[in-house]
């Protein structure tokens, strides 16, 4: 059992460092031909991601008679909606099933339709597929204009009904117990589509994140410019926690907007500290960098350990796990807990927001740190589940 225990714990330990739970396999995309075998059309139809893609539903979201794909994937994006524009799609009905004496959705019901030649048959599931819906409206292709003489629903239960008014594709509603069909005319397809489009080209994602509550930072050692050994153990203030190296262009352009800004932040109570990630044979060049700048913060050199306890404290609040990269700055209360994580630049956030985010309660906090609009369905953790979810700090 340990040993399971123990493997487990490396597949999961490798997946949150950037593995792949499919071995970076292809999403793969088969075609019936004509039920004897199934053939390969992966790249030719375009549906081959490099996606760690987990499930598939199946829908008309498009409402114009043919079915299209969303994927759910466990990497970046993790929903893609993949649309059927192929101009030859025959034409089709889909039907949806409303059930009066068994079940409201007709799940475990079957639509039976039969033409001159052939019967069509679908059934009303739920959970049809691994981790995923698709649509409760039942597809069926038709060729060219070729009607069902009949129309036959297998109620789950056991009655036996006859529809009639399919005489044209369309959406089709069957009531249990009214035996005629009703047409339901889809929605305007172009205006549904722009109107997704325009809300998601909206969408603005940003390098910095605001934790919903706030978590214990641990104890740190750096090496001031003096060469004197210094912890940040204490708090009176806010700090700013700012790492940066000079082989990396963006950490000087950081530090330059965090020097333009010390009086500011002093203002506001908000001490600053730049923490050079420079090894001992680069080092002259963090005093040079920090000179002609004429730097007016604190600073000075990060030593190994204390950058290993960073990388694990941060491991444990996120679940991919990245490697520690600059420039990285820390929003930290006076308690001495994080409260912003910011992975580039902090120049576009206003030195205002950042006095709110502080002040805030507990619950708004939680309510204001998500990226995008919508509402929590839990409620924020325990201060004491927090602490045992990320270590406390330790003297």
């Amino acid at each position: 059992m340990r040993q399971y225990s123990e493997s487990w714990k490396s597949i999961i330990n490798a997946v949150r460092n950037g593995e792949s739970w499919s071995g970076n396999e292809r999403n793969c995309f088969y075609l019936n031909h004509k039920g004897k075998k199934f053939i390969d059309v992966s790249h030719t139809s375009g549906l081959d991601f490099i996606d760690d893609s987990r499930a598939i539903g199946i829908s008309d979201w498009d409402h114009d008679g043919d079915l299209d794909l969303i994927y759910r994937n466990r990497s970046a994006p993790r929903i893609r909606l993949i649309t059927n524009e192929f101009n030859q799609s025959p034409s089709s009905i889909l039907i949806k099933l409303e059930g009066t004496k068994c079940n409201r959705d007709g799940i475990g019901s079957r639509v039976e339709l039969k033409f001159k030649n052939h019967t069509l048959m679908r059934s009303v599931k739920a959970g049809d597929m691994f981790l995923s819906q698709s649509t409760k409206w039942l597809h069926f292709a038709l060729n060219s204009n070729d009607f069902p003489k009949e129309v036959l629903v297998y109620w789950n239960g056991g009655e036996r009904e006859e529809f009639i008014g399919l005489n044209k594709k369309g959406h089709y509603l069957l009531v249990q117990g009214k035996g005629e069909a009703q047409q339901i005319h889809k929605l305007n397809n172009e205006k549904l589509i722009n109107k997704i489009d325009q809300k998601f080209t909206k969408q603005n994602f940003s390098d910095h994140v605001y934790l919903p509550v706030r978590f214990p930072f641990p104890i740190i050692s750096y090496r001031g410019p003096d060469a004197s050994l210094k912890t940040i153990d204490s708090y009176d203030k806010s700090l700013i926690l700012n790492f940066w190296d000079t082989q990396d262009k963006s950490s000087e352009e950081e530090l330059s907007f965090l020097n333009r800004n010390s009086l500011n932040f002093k203002k506001e109570k908000i001490e600053v500290v730049s923490l050079s990630l420079d090894s001992l044979e680069n080092a002259g060049r963090a005093y040079e960098v920090i000179d002609k700048m004429k730097y007016k913060n604190e600073w000075g050199f990060l030593n190994d350990e204390s950058k290993k306890q960073i990388q694990n404290w941060i491991n444990k609040l996120f679940d991919r796990h990245e490697s520690f990269h600059v420039p990285l700055s820390l929003f930290i209360d006076s308690n001495g807990c994080c409260l912003a994580i910011f992975k580039r630049s902090m120049e576009n956030i206003s030195l205002s927001e950042l006095v709110k985010f502080n002040n805030l309660s507990k619950l708004d906090q939680w309510h204001y740190a998500p990226p995008l609009k919508g509402s929590w369905f839990t409620f924020p953790p325990s201060e004491r589940f927090v602490r045992s979810f990320v270590q406390d700090r330790q003297k």
